[in-house]
């Protein structure tokens, strides 16, 4: 069973830590510096024949790359869904369910990574696929075309509309034209039709159709409030759901009495069919009641807009559910009265990638490089930068926990102390048994260890920079790092790499998918303020400028999406 990491809840004791770092780091800075650097030269330079701190620490950078490539590779869509989906000339099979074919089948997708799932299922059912609309995020097929993986853009001639849209994962008017062409398409539908649907993350923004009179504007507004507070996906995709039409079920209803099939690649943290792009083909269970106490836990009741919390407001106060009030000029089918219901065994939701397939594909990996590899969890939760000094103070765990080979805990206050610190960010005493117990065979084999974990944080922007969680994990677990080993007696007798990436390979409105970190980022940072760049979220031009920008990731478009991946890679060089 995988191990959970409880949600870090100790975020004014990381400012008061931060606050002190200020001061530390600019005393601290220079001679750190200096002594890194001559060190790191020394090693460049001694001619022992014994590989050198900084060879070794590119050793680890590689090699976490390498682990990051294999498990993007595990979820690439077109390899899931040919896996999913099997065709033998009139008849259909989806996961042990068969479909009669007879040139009666439509395909919709919404996601960042649904061209590559459609493009496969176009080949696949040939004649009988008769149209289908894609909207994709801005630039998708470019990147794609500069990419790796062009092969997932469907071939010309195409029956697939390809629709770009919702520039900086928020709504525009190209997304909401996209999905009233997805509307349109299910509300043409009759008995004996199929309707494939091809879903991933991102389906939330690239599919926006709001219930009257709420406008589109007002969903984007609504959407930036709650991300800029801090919300979980699973937050603002509740809201989504009740103020949208085609959310929470809603496509599914549009579609009947056609049968439904859905496709899903998810990226919420234990892959919740109803909120992975809200639920579009799964029957919904919120009420609009949850949204007004997400709003007020959040800070948002006197902010969002006033059409959005009316509506909700009206909703709540209905025993019936809101969406059965809801009307738009644009579409002229929906649940309006009790007596339309959506027969649900006519609609059948898949997963076919996930976050966990992609652990275990990285868990391979790694052990095919020769590291003893260790699975934290893939529901890694939080606040970006606090799981960050997690990661920071995990290492310092681990360091002490090799050095200590007699593993005689009572006798070595150094690593009691350690062990503190890291359950006091949160993480879980369980947890931190079985990572000692990691520690222990890889240092019984004489192996590095590479802990992983997978998950999505969230980052309550207060600041004025550019970044994204994976880039402000990065940043702080740099920042916990030079802390704590920056005057280390062992800091020469290991090698540590960090790595936060999104699989999707875009982290926030950038173009990055994550960074890279070790105890010497801010060593070698040109003299910048990282707790300063922190604080204004400002990781992107942190990484920009730290180390030559040698610490940024940049993929490009991966063409997948299972959200984000963690890489600790830890070797004792002595």
């Amino acid at each position: 069973m995988l191990l959970l990491v409880a949600a870090v809840k100790y975020s004014s004791q990381l400012l008061v830590d931060m606050s002190t770092s200020v001061a530390l780091l600019r005393t601290q800075r220079l001679w750190i510096r200096n002594e890194f650097i001559a060190r790191a030269m020394t090693s460049r330079t001694s001619g022992t024949g014994t590989t050198s701190y900084s060879n070794s620490q590119d050793v680890l950078k590689k090699d976490s790359l390498k682990i990051f490539k294999k498990a993007v590779k595990s979820v690439l869509p077109q390899n899931m869904v040919q896996n999913t989906l099997k065709v033998d000339e009139r008849t259909l099979w989806v996961d042990g369910n068969e479909y009669a074919l007879n040139k009666n089948v439509y395909m919709v997708g919404f996601g960042k990574a649904v061209l590559g799932m459609m493009q496969v299922a176009e080949e696949l059912l040939g004649e009988h696929l008769v149209k289908g609309v894609a909207s994709v995020p801005v630039g998708t097929q470019d990147k794609l075309q500069s990419g790796v993986e062009k092969s997932q853009i469907p071939r010309e001639p195409s029956k697939i509309e390809i629709i770009e849209g919702a520039k900086d994962n928020l709504p525009d008017a190209e997304a909401h034209r996209a999905a009233q062409a997805i509307c349109d398409m299910a509300q043409s539908l009759s008995h004996g039709d199929i309707l494939l649907v091809m879903i991933t993350g991102g389906g939330s923004a690239l599919l926006p159709l709001p219930c009257a009179p709420i406008t589109l504007e007002e969903v984007n507004e609504t959407t930036k409030l709650m991300s800029k507070a801090g919300a979980k996906i699973q937050s603002m995709n509740t809201v989504r759901k009740n103020i949208e039409v085609l959310k929470g079920g809603g496509l599914a209803r549009m579609a009947q009495p056609a049968k439904v099939i859905s496709l899903i690649l998810s990226d919420i943290v234990g892959d919740p069919l109803d909120m992975i792009a809200s639920g579009p083909t799964v029957k919904d269970v919120s009420s609009a009641q949850q949204c007004l106490h997400l709003f007020a836990d959040l800070d948002l009741v006197d902010k969002v807009p006033k059409s959005v919390l009316t509506f909700l407001q009206k909703g709540a106060a209905n025993e019936n559910s809101l969406k059965k009030g809801c009307s738009s000029t644009e579409t002229n089918r929906f649940l309006s009265d009790d007596s339309v219901e959506c027969d649900w065994n006519q609609v059948q939701n898949v997963i076919i990638g996930s976050n966990s397939i992609a652990i275990k594909a990285a868990v391979e990996k790694a052990e095919a490089l020769g590291y003893v590899a260790f699975v934290l969890t893939d529901q890694l939760e939080g606040e970006a930068r606090d799981i960050g000094v997690m990661f920071g103070k995990m290492a310092h765990f681990i360091c002490e926990s090799f050095k200590d080979k007699q593993q005689h805990m009572s006798s070595n206050k150094s690593l009691i102390k350690a062990e503190i610190s890291l359950v006091q960010t949160g993480m879980t005493k369980e947890a931190v048994n079985s990572l000692r117990r990691a520690v222990s065979q890889a240092q019984n084999s004489g192996q590095p260890l590479c802990v992983i974990c997978g998950g999505e944080t969230t980052v309550s922007v207060k600041g004025q920079g550019q970044g994204g969680r994976n880039q402000e994990m990065a940043h702080s677990t740099a920042i916990e790092l030079n802390m704590l080993f920056s005057d280390s007696p062992y800091k020469n007798d290991f090698n540590i790499q960090f790595l936060s990436v999104g699989t999707d390979g875009q982290d926030g409105p950038t173009d990055a998918a994550g960074a890279f970190a070790d105890p010497m980022t801010l060593t070698l940072s040109a003299d910048l303020d990282a707790v300063e760049f922190l604080n204004d979220n400002n990781s992107y031009n942190f990484f920009k400028q730290a180390n030559n920008g040698q610490d940024l990731l940049v993929t490009g478009a991966t063409g997948t999406n299972v959200m984000d991946l963690q890489f600790l890679l830890i070797k004792r060089c002595i």
